[in-house]
C-alpha cells in the first residue's frame, strides 16, 4: 500500500481515445498507467481476457523490488495486463519496466519475437526457465461475422477467439516458435539430440503434447 501512496502523489493527468471505447489515462512512473474504461467491443462477441477472473499475484521489476496484494487478469486481445486497487483498474503502460509478472499459477514476461519477419514484443507465459526456455503466448483471432441476409443464417458479429502458440528458446537458437509437430524443439536442443531423442523414446513423448514438451525442456536442462 505504501508504494501506491506515493505512485499517487506523482500522477500526471492525460487523456487517450483507443478503437473501442474512450479512456482516460493518468500517467504514473514507467510501468504504470491509472486508467478508467468501459472496455466495449461494438459488433464483436466472445471475451478480450485469457480469464475475466480477477486472481492475486505479483509484480517484479527489473529493480528486484515487489509489489504485492494486487489483483490481474490479462486482456490479451489489447495485450496488456491489468491490476485492480481497491476499485480501480490499471494497466501496465511500460512492460519493459518489469520483470515478471505472477498471478494465476502463471508467470508472464514482456519481450521479443519475430513474427512475419518483424520483430514485435508481447506476453508470453514462461513454462519452463533455464539455460532453455519454453513459453506459451495467448493471442485473439477474429472471426469475421457471415451473417447472410437473404438465408437469414450465420453470425452478425465479429467472434474473438483465444488461441495459442508455443515458443522455445535455447543456448543453439534464438527464440522461435515451435511448428504444430513440435519437431523444431529437436533443432534447439540439437547439442544433446542424441540423449534427448533416447529420453522420448524411453518415456513414450509427443513433441505434439505440452506436458510432455515441458519435461523434454525441463530434462535437457539438467543435462550437463
Amino acid at each position: 500500500m505504501k508504494n501506491f501512496l506515493f505512485i499517487s502523489s506523482l500522477l500526471i493527468s492525460i487523456s487517450s481515445t483507443n478503437l473501442f471505447a474512450q479512456n482516460f489515462k493518468i500517467q504514473l512512473p514507467p510501468g504504470y498507467n491509472k486508467i478508467i474504461t468501459q472496455e466495449e467491443l461494438p459488433g464483436k462477441e466472445g471475451s478480450p481476457y485469457l480469464t475475466e477472473v480477477w486472481a492475486p499475484g505479483i509484480i517484479t521489476l527489473q529493480s528486484g523490488a515487489k509489489i504485492e496484494s494486487l489483483q490481474f487478469r490479462y486482456n490479451v486481445y489489447s495485450k496488456e495486463i491489468q491490476y485492480k486497487l481497491d476499485t480501480t483498474t490499471y494497466v501496465i503502460g511500460t512492460p519493459d519496466s518489469i520483470k515478471t509478472i505472477s498471478f494465476a499459477n502463471k508467470h508472464f514476461i514482456y519481450t521479443d519475437f519475430v513474427e512475419n519477419f518483424k520483430i514485435k514484443k508481447d506476453f508470453f507465459e514462461l513454462l519452463v526457465d533455464g539455460k532453455a526456455k519454453l513459453f506459451r503466448r495467448y493471442f485473439i483471432e477474429i472471426i469475421p461475422a457471415n451473417y447472410n441476409i437473404a438465408l437469414s443464417t450465420g453470425n452478425k458479429n465479429d467472434r474473438l477467439v483465444l488461441r495459442e502458440s508455443l515458443f522455445v528458446q535455447s543456448p543453439n537458437m534464438d527464440m522461435i516458435e515451435l511448428d504444430k509437430k513440435g519437431k523444431l524443439i529437436l533443432k534447439a536442443f540439437s547439442d544433446k539430440s542424441a540423449e534427448i531423442n533416447e529420453y522420448i523414446r524411453k518415456e513414450h513423448l509427443s513433441l505434439k503434447n505440452l506436458n510432455d514438451l515441458i519435461k523434454i525442456t525441463t530434462t535437457y536442462n539438467s543435462m550437463n
